[in-house]
């Protein structure tokens, strides 16, 4: 008596766990409980069960294939038709980089052979004023630096140190001041 209690027990118990997962599932209706108990499905009121063959099954679900296979080919096509996009306009981009480094090294040149040609004037200029006497060549600094105080500098830096001691005892102190500045402005 005993084992047929523990055995009716452990059914009891069986029959409530999977009460309990089906509705944890959602699945707990009256179509799930019929098919467990051995019956069909309940259909609702008013139809029929239609009889389902398995070449019925094979044909809906070799149809959806084919529907999936034309999808995915459409796909494939749409990242095919982009790749090439994006393999064109990579090729555009290199392109305008390859005509921006160009034009970055023209007009590196460009800055470069100014810069070449400025030191060359402004060298001639120093020449020039170290060859003058020293009242006169102060007289020039001065208009220079007054224009372009930086120019000044620069040409002052250029003239010879005999010549620039002299130039800069003729100039007035607050010019001669204003040039030291400059070049030591420029210097650092």
């Amino acid at each position: 008596m005993k084992v047929l209690l523990y055995a009716l027990i452990g059914l009891i118990s069986f029959a409530a766990c999977l009460a309990l997962v089906l509705a944890a599932t959602g699945n707990l209706n009256q179509e799930t409980l019929s098919r467990l108990m051995g019956g069909e499905a309940a259909l609702p009121a008013g139809t029929e069960a239609e009889p389902v063959t398995p070449a019925d099954e094979l044909g809906s679900l070799a149809d959806r294939l084919k529907q999936k296979e034309a999808e995915l080919l459409a796909r494939e096509d749409a990242l095919d038709q982009r790749e090439a996009q994006l393999n064109e306009r990579e090729t555009n981009l290199q392109q305008l980089i390859a005509q921006m480094e160009t034009l970055k090294a023209d007009i590196d040149t460009t800055i470069e052979n100014r810069e070449k040609e400025r030191t060359v004037r402004l060298e001639a200029i120093a020449v020039r004023m170290g060859a003058m006497k020293a009242d006169k060549a102060s007289q020039v600094l001065k208009e220079l630096a007054d224009e372009n105080p930086e120019h000044a500098a620069r040409v002052f830096n250029l003239i010879q140190t005999e010549e620039a001691a002299k130039i800069l005892d003729a100039l007035d102190p607050s010019d001669a001041t204003r040039i030291l500045r400059e070049l030591k402005r420029l210097d650092s």
